[in-house]
């Protein structure tokens, strides 16, 4: 399973190398084959990276919009950023002034939401395995008793006598 997929044109490889390396370093595996329904299934995150020659691409458009609409989206904008209609709740970052850098502090942000989506997606296909392996020769050290701390108190006795305070004072004396 590639933690990272990145969409984007042959104009935009080099920008997409640099993101990519910087997720790589971080311990992210990177994707590098085509993103199809089962790709697109198992990654974590889809970089989307949209400027001015990506959108003029038919084969980017169509891969884009299912990955912002599999909800695993985050577009990093190399230009003027993508209408909202477009990209609905996917977080947009605005790269229009990085130069390649894989330093920059701009970078921060973006990192973030992908690391983000990578994390919450791993856990949710961990949470869809069978438990059963994971759970072999485990037992449980329950409590006995519903609170947990061992058998109940008996109940106290009600007294039998009910005496003045002044004879109860005359007693512990």
């Amino acid at each position: 399973m590639a933690d990272v997929l990145f969409v984007f044109v042959r104009e935009d490889a080099a920008r997409a190398q640099a993101l990519a390396a910087l997720f790589a370093a971080a311990g992210h595996e990177i994707g590098d084959g085509l993103i199809d329904n089962a790709a697109l299934e198992l990654c974590g995150a889809g970089v989307v990276l949209w400027s001015r020659a990506a959108i003029n691409s038919q084969a980017f458009l169509a891969t884009a919009q299912r990955v912002l609409d599999s909800g695993k989206g985050v577009v990093a904008s190399l230009g003027q950023p993508p209408p909202a209609w477009v990209v609905g709740h996917a977080p947009t970052y605005d790269l229009s002034q990085w130069r390649g850098d894989p330093g920059e502090d701009l970078l921060d942000a973006l990192f973030m939401a992908v690391d983000y989506r990578v994390t919450a997606n791993r856990d949710d296909l961990a949470a869809d395995e069978d438990l059963a392996p994971h759970l072999a020769g485990w037992t449980a050290d329950l409590p006995t008793a519903p609170s947990g701390a061992g058998a109940p108190e008996p109940k106290a006795r009600a007294p039998s006598e009910v005496l003045p305070l002044d004879r109860i004072r005359q007693r512990r004396s």
